[in-house]
């Protein structure tokens, strides 16, 4: 199997989807602020459906690894210091 760079991660799907520069815009603290040099790819209302989408599904993905980290049975001690034993995230979607 050959791998290939690519949006193989969830992370860089999730940056790219939730950037405003593909609908020719940038945010600032007022707004959206037209890009003029840019020629946008889908319109700004269609990416603001799409970005609301996005928060729904990142808060319940947020949610549901939450509680499956709150479903183990056992919990793991550490040999050496007795002490509880975590799961550490590199990033959001690990």
């Amino acid at each position: 199997m050959v791998r290939r760079k690519g949006l193989n991660k969830p992370e860089k799907l999730f940056r790219i989807l939730s950037n405003p520069f593909y609908a020719g815009h940038y945010e600032t603290k007022n707004g959206y602020q037209i890009l003029s040099h840019v020629t946008p790819i889908i319109d700004l209302d269609l990416f603001l459906k799409g970005k609301s989408k996005l928060n729904e599904y990142f808060s319940y993905y947020q949610e549901s690894l939450e509680g499956a980290s709150n479903q183990f049975l056992v919990i793991p001690n550490c040999e050496k210091c007795g002490n509880v034993m975590k799961h550490r995230r590199e990033n959001v979607f690990d």
